[in-house]
């Protein structure tokens, strides 16, 4: 089996334990998450208020998540762990580092850096339930690391289908159920069992897999087309179990699912965003219309994020600078003077929100991680 070694660093849980102390939780929901009571917003100069006439948002600008140990190559990958309290990331630098959250405080500290030589990292992510593997790809390198060990193991993907190791998505299942989805050439779409290391099956359909994600039940996985079709697969039986068309999003490059599975968002290469509401109730083979189409940005979409709750909707393109909008899928709309002139944003690599939607992470061609705190969404 082939194993790389990382570089030594204190565990994860020692510094948890430094720092937190034990019997310390995470971060609670924030009340605006829960529901859409009034709340009264103070005045503050560091505050940016995003309004349409029916939401309010305030993002407020933090120290960069990264500062403790910034990155000298652009931040592909960045992934929050099911607490909040990690922030995995990961660059062309071959680096990958787990940041841990300052106990009672927005700030985030390294505990963590792991190294692949030759390994420029595409992706990153989080599995299993105890935070003590992560997922690191290149373009056609995937790799299986304990942190704890510092030890890498690699999964052989294999030849034969030109798989995309970058492309991958991890299952939310744990144990010996936990997969790993990658995208291959010819419509073909490889699981792979991360218990095992192993291929355990390949889906294939007509025409160019372009992404896919799991769900929207818990034993799914959904996979888009680039001409713009959606596929559920059952991973019981491994065959579809529903073809979604549409006529209205050619060239589609990204897809997203909200976490209750009820709302659905689609990316294309000119922009646009296509969003569906309850899409996965219908019949086996149907032609769906988007509720609403956001042509908000330009260039190709390659990030699309909900938050916990659906209620938002991040969409950035690395294609441009400052190519980041955040969408309101209770009213179906950009927010609007976000980002602004001053925003520092420039290209935008990986993104992704606090699962309690209090922080939005972003990782930039600069190397740098930007965080922002979410501090109220009101009805307006």
């Amino acid at each position: 089996m082939d194993t790389t070694s990382f570089s030594k660093a204190s565990s994860i849980e020692e510094v948890d334990t430094e720092r937190y102390g034990k019997g310390t939780t995470s971060r609670k929901r924030p009340k605006w998450s829960r529901d859409n009571e009034a709340t009264t917003l103070k005045d503050s100069e560091d505050a940016l208020a995003v309004t349409n006439k029916y939401r309010h948002v305030v993002l407020r600008r933090l120290d960069d998540a990264n500062i403790s140990c910034p990155s000298v190559s652009p931040i592909y990958a960045t992934k929050f762990d099911r607490t909040g309290r990690l922030l995995l990331t990961a660059g062309l630098d071959g680096h990958a580092r787990i940041f841990v959250q300052e106990s009672n405080s927005d700030s985030y500290e390294n505990a963590r850096t792991l190294h692949v030589e030759e390994l420029p990292i595409r992706r990153a992510d989080f599995y299993g339930n105890d935070n003590r593997k992560v997922l690191l790809a290149g373009k056609r390198d995937l790799y299986v690391v304990d942190v704890d060990s510092s030890i890498a193991e690699k999964i052989v993907l294999g030849a034969e289908n030109n798989w995309r190791a970058a492309s991958f998505v991890v299952s939310k299942t744990v144990g010996s159920s936990s997969l790993a989805c990658v995208l291959g050439e010819q419509g073909r779409v490889g699981l792979f069992a991360l218990k095992s290391r192993s291929k355990v099956a390949t889906l294939k359909v007509s025409g160019q897999v372009t992404a896919g994600v799991f769900g929207p039940g818990i034993q799914d996985f959904t996979t888009l087309n680039s001409d713009g079709s959606v596929h559920v697969w059952d991973l019981r039986t491994n065959r579809c179990k529903l073809r979604l068309q549409n006529n209205d999003l050619s060239a589609a490059t990204a897809i997203a699912l909200c976490p209750s599975g009820r709302s659905l968002a689609v990316g294309t290469s000119s922009g646009t965003i296509g969003l569906f509401s309850d899409w996965h109730a219908r019949r086996v083979n149907t032609i769906a219309t988007p509720v609403k189409l956001v042509n908000s940005l330009i260039t190709a979409i390659d990030g699309l994020h909900f938050n916990h709750d659906g209620n938002l909707l991040l969409a950035s393109s690395s294609s441009s600078k400052d190519a980041v909008r955040i969408v309101d899928t209770i009213t179906n709309f950009t927010l609007p003077n976000w980002p602004t002139k001053n925003t520092p944003l420039n290209k935008v690599f990986s993104s992704d929100f606090h699962p309690c939607s209090t922080h939005l992470a972003i990782g930039n061609a600069r190397g740098r991680v930007l965080l922002y705190n979410l501090s109220s969404l009101n009805g307006r």
